[in-house]
């Protein structure tokens, strides 16, 4: 009885190593921009495991953004949408990064009004990851920015900031990239003071040498623009 118990709890946990191995091949993969063979991994993993539907859902998630990647964006909505369909049968806490995801292929469509509506729904959920729900703010701000609605853009691009502060702390590498971000959102508005301003602290604040090269740059000119 001991030896078969031992046998089955060996077995789970082969199980659960091979399955995560299979994602971080994908996301590996996915890193060094092989979409294709990183979802050929995924679909594969689909066919063969249909009974796991926790990792069949996330399977299904993480080809979408393979397809993002690639511009096949009808088809990256149908993959995230059959995760998300998954995810809900299940009462996974996990939806959120599917409205996410939704939200970004319809941002890559130019569907601003659609892309906020749908991080709206997002937000609406339970979220207890604070990147998460700063993200889908940010992403809020940059539909509401393709709608012209500058001031709302930029309420959500600060909330997001604030989220990010609290959560994870101002060296976390997602605050340099909002701040930057925020900096373009403001462009189309002539807003150059308060750009120059994002744009300097993400200067100030990033590691990342081409972005905090590309923040100097815009906070140089946003600076001369505001002086004319």
């Amino acid at each position: 009885m001991k030896i078969n118990l031992i046998i089955l709890l060996f077995l789970i946990g082969s199980s659960i190593s091979w399955g995560q191995s299979v994602f971080d091949n994908a996301r590996e993969l996915c890193q060094q921009q092989s979409f294709d063979a990183s979802s050929a991994i995924l679909i594969k993993y689909i066919e063969n495991n249909p009974q796991r539907k926790y990792d069949v859902a996330r399977a299904w998630w993480m080809h979408s953004y393979n397809l993002l990647k690639k511009g096949l964006l009808e088809e990256a909505l149908i993959a995230n949408k059959t995760s998300l369909n998954i995810r809900q049968a299940l009462r996974s806490d996990a939806t959120p990064f599917n409205y996410l995801r939704q939200a970004e292929i319809q941002l890559m469509a130019k569907d601003y009004e659609s892309a906020f509506n749908t991080t709206q729904r997002g937000m609406e959920l339970m979220i207890d990851d604070g990147k998460l729900y700063a993200e889908l703010n940010f992403t809020a701000a940059i539909a509401i920015n393709g709608l012209g609605h500058y001031d709302e853009a930029l309420t959500y691009a600060q909330t997001a900031l604030d989220i990010i502060t609290i959560e994870l702390g101002k060296q976390h590498a997602l605050y340099s990239q909002f701040l930057y971000k925020t900096g373009l959102l403001l462009l189309p508005s002539s807003n150059y003071d308060v750009a120059h301003d994002y744009f300097r602290r993400a200067y100030q604040y990033s590691d990342n040498w081409f972005l905090s090269w590309k923040a100097y740059l815009f906070a140089i000119a946003n600076f001369k623009a505001d002086a004319r």
